[in-house]
């Protein structure tokens, strides 16, 4: 009788940690938990509804782990009718770290573990598989349970598409059935297609982490849910087309800080996410049946088993591809870790629960099944509407497929006019098209080409080449007016190790005018470096970011001013390098552009008495203007000596001086005689009107239209403004307070979108927007999180990355950072709304926000490196 306490406390935990629907028109219950199912991964159901999952008795097993050696496929059969699993046997058993399984048309089983990929059949139908046939295997050093294979979808030719995770960067060989031979290494996660009998294998796309599962859609749109590296959220849900490359490199590190590494389409020539998913994703089915309410039919489904929740995805049109957001139908507590899901002949769902946050084997597991409370009426969905390209005829799916077949009716010309698309997908399948029909002397010509978007897809497809000719372009391109081409040259001088380029690279370094490009520079260099010197390889658990490259250079003695410049613009001001006595020795310098950029990172210094030194350089009569005025911007008017300076540089001559002094008097607490003097200053200096009424009075004028008018405020914002003095707006904790979370040209925040290339991506208008209206559209990666936690907290914010002890670093609407640790978090669902302020405008007079515009607008003339997809 020793077994009833165990089994009675552990059918109370089930009851305790069941999962909740969200959805008040679905039903979530218990099918099946241990100990007569234990640790479920993959799952899925077959054509006579009974339900086969991996039962795992080898992932991160323990010495003493009591259960058979080797991982089961369970089949699990509702006999009666009761909603829970009353038969349950073994379809197949032997092997190790499997992964996942999907069933095929004709009722077989396609199986994948870490190292290999097989097909069973149960030929004489007792519920047992008794034909193994080898689909695939990988050969690899790599041995980490679950960043290997898995999979799977099937296409509507009955082609199989499947996994394989970062393999924590070691050389592998992928080998089909009928021999054919893949090899790599160090080039992050892949997908790949073969025949239903595992031959014809090829890669499909690259860049991924650890694309855990995948699905098609009714329409033979492929997706896959793809897990984050250690300090690049979020998780992500893609549209994963033919050549597609989505950003990710184990090469250069874990976190995916690095300068070559792409999240969202950032770098030339990757591809956007659809949207962010919960974390950890493991599962994927697009939902096609008719079980749920009728609005579930053409959405994705995902698990997330870091979130404890499953989410739906809604599809909405986006050029060639889509976006989304996360809508949570199901959630649950700590105990809630939803791995596989998989769709029943009834349209419900059955979900696996690994139940326990620990990888290692721990003897828990259940599985959930979601299903209607009543039966939804029978309804069937029109397609999605396809929305018409702007500049040219024809859909843009169809173009886009089109164009990779390179069979496009205006051929050549059609693919090249293709790469000025706005849509990203759309160049893709440009430059797939021209892959295909262009060899090494035709790609060089492309690559020399007048025309820029041209040139870029040339080296593109050229530095993806075997061809040891290929590399020929590289001197034109390094040297390449256009910085997207310069940047993409230099990602493939270091990622190919061209030592004979080394020179140039040098050179960029105090040509390069955005900070990717300087970030780009320094990583090549080290990366040429490390590859002088193997026996020192980088170790990707120590990634240096972008900023170590950074405080490397500025830090060297030989380091020439020009460079140390910039160096000190991209380095954040809290970095452990600039201490008081560095910066003090910067602020002397005879280099003028050295010492503003000491200044202003002196006033967000925290050391002990950085303030009292910007006070001093705020009172400085002998100090340039420009100089002093970033100083001034520095003084946070709590000290009576600061408000005496203060006030009295807002009734000097100096009209720069007056209003930054009038921008950090805001929110400062005045006697009734200074705000005298304030008003006395107004009434003799009408420009200066508006600024004193904002330090008085602290809210815009009431005749301000609202933040949804925005044709009234397009109309009070048409004339220009004073780029300079938008900078300042932009950087003032007072004002605008932009660079907390933005940066601009290397300074400020990596919270939110760099900002540098605006206007490149948004037109006045949306510009406006964006600032009154920001949640009106979110980029993927900026998605907010509302937590509950523990201790009854109810926090909001971005969520910016978490440690290898699970702690989670955020970011506020202020820019404020706040960790939690792993037991701190009761709940976190995505948020609706911007972690940004709505009307922004609220905190800036008129003047302030055309200076604003104009300043920001005034980054794309000449600057930046124009991401693959706009964010926001």
């Amino acid at each position: 009788m020793n077994w009833i306490a165990p089994l009675f406390l552990s059918l109370l935990g089930a009851a305790a940690d069941a999962p909740q629907a969200t959805d008040s028109r679905l039903v979530v219950e218990r099918f099946v938990a241990e100990p007569d199912l234990v640790t479920p991964t993959g799952i899925a159901v077959d054509h006579r509804g009974r339900v086969l999952v991996i039962e795992s008795h080898t992932h991160f097993r323990p010495d003493d782990y009591p259960g058979p050696p080797a991982d089961r496929i369970r089949m699990l059969e509702d006999t009666d009718g009761d909603g829970r699993a009353d038969r349950i046997s073994t379809f197949f058993e032997g092997t190790r770290l499997t992964m996942n399984l999907a069933v095929y048309a004709d009722g077989s089983v396609y199986v994948a573990t870490r190292n290999e990929l097989f097909r069973l059949r149960d030929s004489d139908g007792d519920g047992r598989a008794d034909q193994r046939t080898p689909i695939a295997r990988l050969d690899t050093p790599g041995n980490y349970p679950h960043n290997g294979l898995s999979g799977f979808a099937f296409d509507a030719s009955g082609d199989v598409y499947f996994g394989l995770g970062e393999n924590l960067g070691a050389e592998y060989r992928l080998i089909g059935s009928d021999g054919t031979t893949l090899h790599g290494g160090g080039e992050g996660g892949n997908i790949y297609r073969c025949r239903p009998d595992g031959s014809g294998l090829r890669r499909l796309a690259t860049g991924f982490w650890n694309p855990f599962h995948l699905a098609f859609d009714a329409f033979g749109h492929l997706f896959a849910v793809d897990n984050d590296p250690d300090s690049r959220p979020p998780c992500r849900l893609l549209h994963v087309v033919p050549g597609g490359d989505y950003g990710y490199r184990f090469r250069n590190g874990r976190k995916g800080l690095h300068p070559f590494t792409a999240w969202n389409g950032e770098l030339p020539g990757t591809l956007p996410m659809v949207a962010g998913t919960g974390e950890a994703p493991s599962g994927i089915v697009a939902y096609e049946s008719d079980g749920l309410p009728s609005d579930y039919r053409g959405q994705l489904l995902v698990t997330s088993w870091g979130d404890h929740r499953l989410d739906r995805f809604q599809l909405e049109r986006r050029g060639a591809s889509f976006t989304s957001r996360a809508v949570p139908f199901v959630t649950g507590g700590e105990n809630f870790r939803p791995v596989g899901i998989a769709v029943a002949p009834d349209g419900s769902l059955y979900i696996s629960d690994w139940v326990d946050k620990s990888y290692t084997l721990h003897g828990k597991g259940r599985i959930w099944r979601v299903r209607a409370k009543q039966p939804p009426a029978q309804t069937r969905p029109a397609e999605r509407p396809e929305v018409e390209s702007p500049d040219e005829g024809g859909l843009p799916m169809a173009r886009a497929a089109a164009l990779r077949q390179a069979d496009h009716a205006a051929g050549e010309e059609a693919l090249l006019r293709a790469l000025h698309d706005v849509d990203p997908f759309i160049r893709q399948a440009a430059r797939e098209g021209l892959r295909r029909v262009s060899d090494t002397p035709k790609l060089r010509a492309l690559a020399a080409s007048d025309d820029a978007a041209v040139r870029l897809a040339g080296l593109l497809i050229l530095r993806e080449s075997t061809d040891a000719q290929a590399a020929r372009a590289l001197p034109k391109l390094l040297a390449d007016a256009d910085p997207d081409i310069r940047f993409a040259a230099v990602q493939w001088v270091a990622e190919a190790a061209l030592a004979e380029h080394r020179p140039r690279i040098e050179a960029l370094l105090a040509e390069s005018g955005t900070r990717a490009l300087f970030e780009g520079c320094l990583a090549a260099l080290e990366r040429l470096d490390r590859a002088a010197n193997p026996a020192a390889p980088l170790d990707p658990n120590k990634e240096m970011a972008g900023e170590e490259y950074v405080a490397r250079l500025l830090m060297a003695e030989a380091t020439p001013p020009i460079i140390r410049t910039r160096a000190l613009r991209m380095l954040r001001p809290t970095h452990p390098a600039l201490s008081l006595d560095r910066l003090k020795q910067w602020l002397s310098a005879s280099d003028e552009a050295l010492r503003m950029e000491a200044i202003r990172t002196l006033r967000e210094s925290s050391a002990p008495d950085a303030q009292q030194l910007v006070a001093e350089l705020a009172g400085n009569a002998a100090l340039p203007g420009r100089l002093r005025a970033e100083a001034v911007m520095g003084l946070s008017g709590q000290r009576p000596a600061d408000i005496e300076l203060l006030l009295a540089l807002a009734g000097g001559k100096d009209r720069t001086l007056r209003d930054e002094a009038l921008r950090s008097l805001r929110n400062t607490e005045l006697s009734d005689e200074q705000r005298a003097e304030l008003l006395r200053l107004a009434n003799r200096d009408p420009a200066a009107a508006a600024l004193v009424e904002r330090v008085l009075q602290g809210a815009p004028p009431k005749s301000s239209p609202p933040p949804e008018d925005l044709s009234a405020w397009l109309r009070l914002l048409a004339e220009s403004g004073d780029a300079e003095a938008g900078e300042r707006v932009f950087f003032h904790p007072k004002a605008a307070g932009c660079y907390r979370c933005h940066q601009v040209d290397g300074r400020g925040g990596r919270i939110g979108p760099d900002l540098t290339t605006t206007a490149r991506v948004l037109d006045r208008r949306r510009l406006v927007e964006s600032i009154l209206q920001p949640s009106q559209e979110i980029a993927p990666q900026f998605v907010a999180y509302t937590l509950a936690t523990t201790d009854g907290r109810t926090l909001t914010g971005l969520l910016l990355g978490e440690n290898a002890g699970g702690d989670q670093t955020y970011a506020d609407a202020e820019g404020r950072l706040f960790t939690l640790g792993p037991g701190e978090i009761d709940q976190r669902q995505p948020h609706s709304k911007s972690i940004m302020p709505d009307n922004l405008s609220g905190a800036l007079t008129l003047e302030e926000f055309r200076d604003l515009l104009t300043f920001l607008q005034a980054q794309a003339s000449d600057r930046g490196r124009g991401a693959e997809t706009a964010t926001r």
